[in-house]
């Protein structure tokens, strides 16, 4: 997606180190550029993407780059998306794991399942956490189970309690974090 100065450094060089990091892994690029927008700097993003990569700089407070102070334009992309999430580090950082927020909706199952691919095709643990919010660990045991992806969980973190920033801790700093909408339908 093309974003401009309000959310790059340099968006001048914004495409050319994309192709920088993709084209040696043998992909091609395909950039998009909105052509609609809901308002003038609100583009209209197609609901058939696989997923978006999301920078959570993209924050109220530049000055935090915890995972806890995910900005409100990134919170309302999660939100209204309807394909998973990728927030990747605020900082350069290698990844050695995939970290997938699940909370039983659609959308979370969408999260999970490309969590899971990409953990068997990278051989990154894959970690996924839930907090309950009022549901039990048995409902999502249910909806893993009958989507049939309990085999590709194997590090499973269930929140009961605490508070949500301090839940966030548990995230490893070098995970690559893949959401979808959190809140079950």
């Amino acid at each position: 997606m093309d974003l401009d100065s309000s959310y790059l450094i340099s968006p001048h060089t914004a495409r050319d180190h994309a192709k920088s990091i993709i084209v040696p892994a043998g992909l091609e690029p395909i950039f998009f550029e909105p052509k609609e927008f809901t308002a003038s700097s609100l583009p209209d993003i197609p609901t058939y993407l696989d997923y978006m990569c999301c920078p959570r700089t993209i924050a109220d407070l530049s000055s935090k780059i915890g995972l806890g102070y995910i900005g409100s334009p990134v919170r309302r992309i999660v939100k209204n998306a309807r394909f998973p999430v990728y927030i990747p580090n605020p900082v350069f950082k290698e990844w050695k794991n995939l970290a997938v927020f699940f909370g039983g909706s659609e959308n979370a199952l969408k999260a999970l399942r490309l969590g899971i691919k990409l953990s068997r095709l990278s051989d990154f643990p894959l970690l996924t956490f839930t907090r309950l919010e009022g549901e039990t660990r048995e409902k999502y045991e249910e909806i893993i189970r009958k989507n049939r992806l309990e085999e590709g969980i194997n590090n499973w973190t269930v929140f009961d309690g605490g508070e949500f920033n301090e839940n966030l801790h548990e995230v490893p700093h070098d995970a690559l974090v893949i959401v979808g909408l959190t809140v079950m339908a």
